[in-house]
C-alpha cells in the first residue's frame, strides 16, 4: 500500500506500473489505483443541491411570470383610472426598473439560473469522468506481488530508502511519481479499509484522529470511573453478605450443638 502517489494516476497508472516492474521485474501481479471516492461523495452531494436550487429558481421565475400576467393593466390614461390603478401601474414600473437594474448588475434570477446550469453541466461532466474511469485517484496505490517474500522485501526496501533519503537523488520518473512523498506499508484486508476516506487529506485525517481520541478519552473519564465504583460497591456487598451468612451459619451450628439449648 503506497500513500502519496499523484492523484493524476487515477486515469493513467502506466508510469507507476512501469516503475514497479522495473524495480521488481517479473514479480508484479497487478497495480490498483482507486478513485477518490471522498471527492465523489462530495460531488454527488453538490450536484443534488444544484439541481434542487435550479428547480426552485425555475419555479420562482414561472410564478413571477404568472403574477405579472395577473397584474397586467393598461397604461395610465389620466383621470379615467382610479387611484388604485395608478398605484398598481407605478408598482409595476418600479418592479420593471428593479429587474432591469438587477439584470444589468448580474443579480437577476435569470443570471443566477444561467450560472447554476453551467455549474450543473460541469458537475455532470465530472460525474461522467468517474463513470468512465477517467477521474482523479485517491493518492493511494495498491501493489499486488506474485509472492509474499517479494512483498515483504519491497516494504523493507522502501522503509530503508526512507531512512537514507538525505542526499539521495531521484530519477525523472521518481520525481514525476513524487517518490519523496511516498509512505509504503503492508495493506490491510479490503474489508478493513474504509474506501470513502482514502482521498482525504492528511490534515483532515489528523483532525479526525484527534477528535476521536479526545472523545474516547472523555468517555473513559466520565463513564468508566462511575462504573468501576459501582462494580466495586457491588463486589463489596457480595463479600459482606457472604461473610454475614457464614457467621450466621456458624452461630446456628454452635447453638444446635450446645448442651444448654439441648436441655
Amino acid at each position: 500500500m503506497v500513500h502519496g502517489v499523484p492523484k493524476t494516476l487515477g486515469f493513467d497508472k502506466t508510469p507507476l506500473v512501469e516503475y514497479f516492474q522495473h524495480k521488481y521485474p517479473g514479480k508484479i501481479y497487478n497495480v490498483v489505483v482507486p478513485m477518490d471516492l471522498c471527492a465523489l461523495d462530495d460531488l454527488a452531494t453538490e450536484l443534488v443541491k444544484v439541481r434542487e436550487n435550479i428547480s426552485k429558481l425555475v419555479e420562482k421565475i414561472e410564478l413571477r411570470g404568472l403574477a405579472d400576467e395577473g397584474e397586467d393593466v393598461d397604461g395610465y390614461t389620466g383621470e379615467e383610472s382610479g387611484f388604485r390603478d395608478r398605484l398598481r401601474f407605478l408598482w409595476r414600473r418600479v418592479k420593471d426598473l428593479w429587474y432591469r437594474a438587477a439584470h444589468e448588475l448580474g443579480f437577476s434570477d435569470e443570471e443566477r439560473l444561467r450560472k447554476l446550469q453551467e455549474l450543473r453541466a460541469d458537475l455532470e461532466m465530472e460525474m461522467a469522468a468517474y463513470k468512465e474511469g477517467r477521474a482523479r485517484g485517491a493518492g493511494v496505490a495498491f501493489v499486488v506481488f506474485k509472492d509474499v517474500y517479494t512483498a515483504n522485501k519491497a516494504v523493507q526496501d522502501f522503509r530503508n530508502e526512507k531512512r537514507r533519503r538525505i542526499g539521495r537523488f531521484f530519477s525523472l520518473m521518481e520525481l514525476q511519481l513524487q517518490r519523496n512523498q511516498w509512505k509504503v506499508e503492508r495493506a490491510p484486508l479490503a474489508s478493513d479499509i474504509y474506501w470513502n476516506h482514502l482521498g482525504s487529506s492528511k490534515v483532515s485525517l489528523k483532525i479526525r484522529r484527534v477528535l476521536v481520541n479526545t472523545c474516547l478519552l472523555l468517555m473513559l473519564l466520565f463513564f468508566s470511573s462511575p462504573l468501576a465504583v459501582i462494580s466495586a460497591i457491588q463486589s463489596a456487598a457480595r463479600i459482606v453478605n457472604a461473610e454475614a451468612i457464614d457467621n450466621a451459619q456458624m452461630w446456628l451450628t454452635w447453638l444446635q450443638s450446645s448442651s444448654w439449648i439441648a436441655t
